[in-house]
C-alpha cells in the first residue's frame, strides 16, 4: 500500500527527498536532534547560510526560502 511505502521510505537509512525519488542535496539535521517533525528533513542554519552565500551555485540554480514555522 501507499502508506507502507511512505513508512518504509521515512524509516530507511537513505535520506531521500519528499517524493522519495532521489537523495537530498544538502546535509540534514540528524534524527533524534531537536526536530519537532521527524517526517520533515530540515537543514541546519549553517547549511542555509552557505546556500545564501552561493556555495551551492554549481548544484542549485535558484531557491526560495519559505518559513513554515507555525
Amino acid at each position: 500500500s501507499f502508506s507502507s511505502l511512505i513508512s518504509a521510505g521515512l524509516s530507511s537509512s537513505a535520506d531521500l527527498t519528499g517524493d522519495m525519488s532521489r537523495p537530498v542535496l544538502f546535509p540534514i539535521v540528524p534524527p533524534g536532534s531537536e526536530v519537532k517533525h521527524h517526517d520533515l528533513k530540515p537543514i541546519d542554519a549553517d547549511t542555509l547560510a552557505r546556500l545564501m552565500r552561493g556555495e551551492f551555485q554549481s548544484q542549485v540554480e535558484s531557491f526560495r526560502i519559505i518559513d513554515a514555522r507555525y
